[in-house]
């Protein structure tokens, strides 16, 4: 690994570190405040929608430039990741978070799934992303035990 790639990849750790902490809120919110705090599970499902489709384009512009041959299939699968993204979105305006919810833990781990599989990244950048991915996907596992509670409780 080169000096200029650790300080790539350096620098990439301080951005998901960054990048996770509304995460951890809003899955830690319901614990402090109390099951009835509902006003960070929106933002939580926007940040996480947010974070979709920025890591989706990025990471589709990486793959490109490492692969063109496979340009139109990884266009067709960042297309799909981002509609699916987009379809959870209307769910949360149509206040079904726990549905919203469920699709965006499907497509953080799928956009993973793909990146692994079509080795589009160098392994020492798809650590730290894999790290960052699965610490979302924790997250989001805790922001639905927490819809589940709320309604058990209600």
């Amino acid at each position: 690994m080169s000096e200029a790639n650790g300080k790539y990849i350096q620098m990439m750790g301080r951005i998901y570190f960054i990048a996770v902490i509304p995460f951890f809120g809003g899955a830690i919110a319901p614990w402090i405040v109390g099951p009835t705090a509902g006003a960070e599970v929106p933002a939580f499902l926007l940040w996480s929608f947010t974070v979709v489709i920025f890591c989706s384009a990025s990471w589709f512009g990486f793959s490109v430039a490492k692969h063109p041959r496979r340009a139109v299939l990884q266009m067709f699968v960042t297309f799909a990741l981002c509609g699916i993204a987009i379809a959870a979105f209307l769910a949360q305006q149509s206040q079904k978070p726990f549905i919203a919810a469920a699709i965006l833990t499907i497509v953080h781990w799928l956009h993973l799934l793909w990146l692994q599989k079509t080795g589009a990244l160098d392994k020492d950048v798809l650590k730290p992303h894999q790290r960052f991915v699965w610490t979302v996907l924790a997250c989001h596992m805790m922001v639905l035990l927490n819809l589940v509670y709320a309604v058990k409780t209600a």
